[in-house]
């Protein structure tokens, strides 16, 4: 079975398809890729994104992170520039805020009216079913909306990672690249990266998350960041991606 660290987080920067892990097989040997969706879905007319080798792929992220994780004033300015955007925002936020909860108490007693006369026998289930489904899409996606608008305002408590802890998470993921499964490893991949941008295979672009929370133990590495602002990482070598 073959295994891609990188499952879901590489992105191609000429469609927007996420890249999958795909595969050749040689006289001797089989080797991995990542394979933007789009070209291999619809072909290369339509993307023409390089295959990019996974293990080489895969060794460049985790230098870059490891570099990333080394250098505290990437994440400084990070945190600076997600405070700026918190306090730009904040009064709009605080207006839209307002007016998805009068939406989302409409919603929430419109579906409430659909149940009651389900429930009284004055609507039938067809009629009844179908409301009660579209107002719970609606409600669902206001709520969504709802937490998207106030991870942006926390945004503005958020602060920058010590270069202690920064140095317990460079540690760790040092040593599950050298000694851990390969399941490990792709659980704290992915959960320290927010997301790979393919342009080229000569611009790769890895994004990180910032650190947050108190010390962390063996058991709770994946879960030690939990803010996906962006610090945009070190591009990995484009001579490593050769094949």
């Amino acid at each position: 079975m073959f295994t891609y660290l990188l499952t879901g987080l590489v992105v191609c920067g000429g469609c927007g398809s996420r890249f999958t892990g795909t595969r050749a097989t040689g006289r001797s040997n089989t080797y991995r890729y990542y394979t933007c969706g789009g070209r291999q879905r619809y072909g290369t007319k339509t993307c023409s994104a390089d295959r990019l080798p996974a293990e080489a792929l895969e060794d460049a992220v985790v230098r870059s992170l490891l570099a990333a994780y080394a250098d505290q004033d990437l994440f400084a300015a990070a945190v600076a520039e997600a405070h700026d955007r918190a306090q730009l925002g904040h009064s709009r936020h605080e207006g839209e805020l307002a007016a998805l909860d009068a939406e989302l108490a409409k919603v929430e007693s419109g579906i409430g009216r659909y149940l009651r006369a389900f429930e009284t026998g004055a609507m039938p289930e067809t009629i009844c079913g179908t409301r009660v489904k579209e107002l719970g899409g609606r409600a669902t996606a206001l709520r969504t909306r709802h937490q998207e608008l106030a991870d942006e305002m926390d945004e503005a408590d958020l602060t920058a990672p010590t270069p202690e802890k920064l140095a317990v998470l460079r540690e760790r993921v040092t040593e599950a690249v050298k000694d851990g499964s390969t399941a490990s490893v792709k659980g704290l991949l992915q959960a320290l990266i927010h997301e790979i941008r393919v342009d080229s295979r000569d611009a790769i672009q890895p994004i990180f998350r910032v650190p947050v929370g108190g010390d962390h133990h063996e058991d709770d590495a994946v879960r030690a960041p939990s803010r996906s602002v962006e610090v945009n990482g070190l591009e990995p070598s484009a001579s490593t991606l050769r094949t």
